[in-house]
């Protein structure tokens, strides 16, 4: 069996030497088959898909008595291995949402029209009523 030198080092890894050229040639070639035969779909995939950072739901407090609350709540975080880099969302910048749960999807799309999508929940609360002392009254 033929066994590769692992004297000397370069920066950090094992030197490999003594390999006949033949034998190299031939592993780098049973490589290059190997990955030639992927579905191009596959290897393009996994190379252009944007993705999202963090993907976490928000809780929301009402205001005492009110049926919701209006906000705005940002994209999360998206990154993309390809400029142009768009962040969409299925509720407007400002919005409603009522008491419980409420669903919000973004689709984050890069230059080369590969997409992915977030789903976030949106929990709204009931908030309750504030006490507070009233100042005594001096006669």
């Amino acid at each position: 069996a033929v066994r590769p030198s692992t004297s000397g080092t370069n920066t950090g890894r094992p030197q490999t030497t003594g390999l006949p050229v033949d034998l190299t040639k031939q592993a780098l070639d049973a490589v290059s088959t190997n990955l030639n035969s992927l579905p191009v779909a596959a290897t393009s995939v996994a190379m252009s898909s944007p993705w999202f950072s963090t993907c976490s739901n928000i809780e929301l407090t009402a205001p005492f008595g009110a049926n919701g609350h209006t906000t705005s709540i940002a994209h999360p975080p998206a990154n993309s291995n390809f400029a142009d880099l768009r962040v969409t969302a299925d509720v407007q910048a400002s919005h409603f949402f009522p008491l419980g749960n409420t669903t919000v999807s973004f689709v984050a799309t890069d230059s080369t029209g590969a997409t992915t999508t977030c789903q976030i929940i949106v929990t709204v609360v009931s908030g309750t009523m504030v006490t507070g002392t009233t100042p005594a009254t001096t006669f």
